[in-house]
């Protein structure tokens, strides 16, 4: 079971937001072309290893695609 709603605003961002609407951080795709995790400034507060663990596999999931695309590349397959 999810801790937080994921909502997509634009291709290359993400908003976290928790269960009751507060938003609490947001994913965006960097230049590299990987998305990556920020925490807004304004929450404070200890993670558990689940939650983190669970916004680690949201990111896997966003990135897979370009990292499957990074790694072909790279490898020399077309």
């Amino acid at each position: 079971m999810s801790s937080f709603k994921y909502k997509k605003v634009k291709d290359y961002k993400v908003e976290v937001r928790t269960k009751t609407n507060v938003s609490i951080a947001s994913i965006e795709r960097d230049v590299d072309g990987y998305f990556y995790f920020w925490m807004d400034e304004s929450i404070n507060g200890a993670w558990t290893s689940n939650t983190l663990r669970e916004i680690a596999n949201k990111l896997d999931e966003l990135n897979k695609e370009w990292d499957t695309t990074i790694k072909r590349e790279f490898s020399g397959e077309k």
